[in-house]
């Protein structure tokens, strides 16, 4: 990133889409330009050499943050080069795995975007295009000076469009209609709640870009009206134009004190409540799967990763590839390659066995949860179908041969599980064999109990698990009423508690 005698530790002209500062607590600020700019300009102030980026780095609020320094080509001579092809160049950056190796920008489970001008633009076109790879995320907008209805400078500015054939600038004139056309489509995308994690602030200038202190003038290059979309009446940056509403001297800069109050609102109080909850304490983890799973997503570091590291980069891998799914499975219909993220209720169960060649632990335990949601009573339309997936979480040595089994018809998960248990000497092979889902109506905590488990309370817990079979062939009484059910048995990567 630039060269070591630049002493702004600015990245080198026309440099772009880099890190500033790697991430490694699953947040970053992506930094996002404006139409012809670039991270090198953008964000610094010539009269103090102050760099905004620089700025947020050395600001202890921010610390848990990456920076990574987003843009586009945007050049007198782009010519058609336009808003999706700016978007499509900034979202390839983000899930471009790194040269120097680490995570991707999409990896992370928190991004805020600091935008500038047409940067605004650029980011909405993203996230509306491209809203499933946002949609689990909590994702920040700080839009500043974004002309979301366009500027009537753009329409001074056709000299370059008429010359150059610039299409950016043309899509910035008043009235474009592929202005009207995202403005639309960005509104139906909040109405609809389509990311639900999506916050955002928007801020305009002061005065325009020339002013004197005894001659004001009026105009603006992006008006409150332009600026102020989404999210409530937009902030004024005081003592600021067009360009420096982005170019803070310090971290009193008004824009810099924008991004601190915005970030502590949404991100810093309540996200580190919450990423202090969630990591007061692991009660199991796969070290063995965990440390398979890094060493194949990340080159070697240098020093040796925390447990929490190593799963949060393995979570961070597997939504990027798609294969993390967020709610327990209700059917067969899923990827063997699939892992599930899932925060339920569950009871523990304790088999206390003497220690076999099998296993070395000193106790196996089975986490059980119910469905999600009670199963419906059966009728004439829904009898032969199963509703509501029970779940158990073994904690034991994971079969590493074993692939996925979908049983229809047949054996439930369940009985799999007992069998399991047999085998690694927690229970008594007899009572394995004689179980049969389809004549035992009890609920599995009650068949488990019966194997000699020792049944703790209930506890909310967060889970990372592999699944390893799922039936439709599992059944309970309720109330006189006999319910098929469906019941996944899996291999938990991780049980954090609450």
């Amino acid at each position: 990133m630039g060269n070591e005698e630049d002493t702004d530790h600015r990245p080198g002209v026309g440099e772009n889409n880099i890190w500033y500062r790697p991430a490694s607590s699953g947040r970053v600020i992506v930094f996002v330009h404006g139409v012809l700019s670039e991270s090198r300009t953008c964000w610094y102030d010539e009269s103090t050499k102050a760099y905004w980026p620089k700025i947020v780095e050395s600001d202890r609020r921010f610390s848990s943050f990456g920076i990574f320094l987003g843009g586009y080509y945007t050049a007198t001579d782009a010519i058609r080069y336009d808003i999706r092809n700016s978007s499509d160049e900034l979202l390839g950056a983000m899930t471009r795995i790194p040269e120097e190796g680490g995570d991707t920008v999409i990896s992370n489970d928190e991004i805020v975007f600091v935008c500038h001008s047409t940067g605004g633009i650029v980011v909405r076109y993203l996230l509306v295009h491209h809203t499933d790879l946002f949609r689990d995320k909590k994702i920040g907008l700080v839009l500043i000076a974004s002309p979301s209805l366009g500027s009537s400078w753009a329409n001074w500015a056709r000299i370059l469009t008429e010359r150059y054939g610039h299409s950016v600038i043309q899509q910035l004139e008043e009235d474009s209609w592929s202005l009207r056309d995202l403005d639309a489509s960005f509104k139906r995308l909040r109405e609809e709640k389509r990311i639900p994690g999506l916050c955002g602030i928007e801020a305009y200038e002061n005065h325009f870009v020339i002013h004197g202190k005894w001659i004001p003038n009026k105009l603006v290059v992006v008006t409150e009206e332009s600026a102020g979309r989404y999210f409530g009446p937009p902030t004024l940056l005081r003592k600021t134009d067009h360009f420096s509403t982005v170019k803070p001297k310090n971290k009193r800069g008004p824009a810099h004190e924008l991004l601190v109050d915005f970030c502590q609102k949404h991100f810093l109080e309540s996200s580190e409540t919450s990423r202090t909850e969630a990591l007061v304490e692991y009660v199991y983890a796969d070290s063995v799967r965990l440390e398979s799973y890094v060493s194949q997503i990340r080159p070697r570091p240098k020093q040796p990763l925390t447990q929490h590291e190593m799963i949060e980069a393995v979570l961070g891998v597997l939504s990027n590839k798609g294969r993390l799914l967020k709610a327990r499975p209700d059917s067969s219909g899923f990827s063997e390659d699939a892992f599930v993220l899932e925060s339920v209720t569950a009871t523990k169960v304790i088999f206390p066995r003497k220690l076999t060649k099998e296993n070395d632990l000193p106790q196996i335990a089975v986490w059980v949860a119910p469905p999600v949601e009670p199963p419906p009573m059966p009728s004439k339309d829904n009898e032969f179908f199963a509703k509501g997936t029970f779940l158990y979480l073994i904690e034991a040595k994971a079969d590493t041969e074993a692939r996925y089994v979908s049983m229809v018809s047949g054996r439930s998960a369940l009985d799999m599980l007992l069998r399991e248990l047999a085998r690694q000497g927690s229970i008594q092979t007899s009572a394995a064999d004689s179980y049969d889902a389809r004549h035992n109506m009890s609920f599995p905590l009650a068949t488990l109990k019966e194997c000699g488990g020792l049944v703790q309370q209930p506890r909310q817990i967060t889970t990372l698990y592999k699944p390893r079979s799922i039936s439709d062939d599992q059944y309970v009484q309720v109330s006189g009423k006999i319910l098929r059910c469906w019941d996944l048995y899996a291999y938990p990567i991780f049980i954090s508690v609450s």
